[in-house]
């Protein structure tokens, strides 16, 4: 891995690009072809499918983490520590919003959390929310495989082709919801937000929070932005004669 180290002053350098670390990927992809009709219809198919696993196996000197991203409220988005894949989702865990008054006394909470607001898991439990102490991982980019499918026709010079791609697993981080989830007042969002808390009585979907609170860290990196990535579709299609 190229890491940018930190090296003393001294040398008239803050930071040096070296190579250090370890990272194993390994995997199996397979292919298949076939001939399903043959004669004047033909109608062929290749097929492939791969799978990966990638770990760290070591880092610098002391193997600490590396964090990486920037969100927009300055907050790192990506952490990579050994035993775990390469740039794993790192944020706030959420745990819904504080329902009353109650919830918020009884439970850990940001400086200016209020009932109705977002409400995160207390990561390192000194009973503070608070950026970056109370992250941890909630994502992983790597999807389980990948495949691919393309299938090929053809009749009296006419000739047909698909190709179909795809994978499973693996998530995608939704950066976009810093602006579409925002608050604020001030900026045209999800329609989701319509749903959001407003009183005890009138709790909306339980996860949307209130206008009046804790607006700053709801745009940050929380795991609501970690969606599913798996994907199918048509890559391709060509008509021939």
């Amino acid at each position: 891995m190229l890491y940018n180290s930190e090296i003393p002053l001294s040398s008239g350098y803050t930071n040096v690009i070296i190579n250090a670390g370890k990272v194993e990927n390994h995997g199996w992809e397979i292919g298949v072809n076939s001939e399903n009709i043959t004669g004047d219809f033909t109608w062929t198919t290749s097929a492939n499918i791969a799978f990966n696993r990638n770990k760290v196996l070591a880092l610098n000197d002391r193997n600490d983490p590396i964090y990486s991203g920037r969100s927009g409220e300055g907050s790192f988005t990506h952490i990579t520590e050994v035993g775990k894949p390469v740039g794993l989702f790192y944020g706030y865990v959420v745990e819904g919003i504080y329902k009353d008054q109650a919830d918020l006394d009884k439970s850990p909470k940001h400086v200016t959390s209020v009932p109705g607001s977002i409400k995160y898991k207390d990561v390192d439990g000194n009973g503070i929310i608070e950026p970056v102490n109370d992250f941890a991982i909630i994502g992983d980019p790597n999807p389980k495989f990948v495949w691919g499918l393309t299938n090929n026709f053809s009749w009296k010079g006419i000739d047909l082709g698909i190709v179909l791609v795809g994978a499973q697993g693996g998530q995608v981080l939704k950066t976009a919801n810093q602006f579409l989830e925002n608050i604020d007042g001030i900026f045209n969002v999800d329609r989701g937000v319509l749903n959001r808390w407003r009183s005890p009585e009138k709790p909306g979907d339980g996860k949307t929070p209130t206008t009046n609170g804790a607006r700053v860290i709801y745009r940050d990196i929380n795991s609501s932005w970690v969606e599913d990535a798996s994907f199918m579709r048509i890559q391709n299609i060509t008509l021939g004669y």
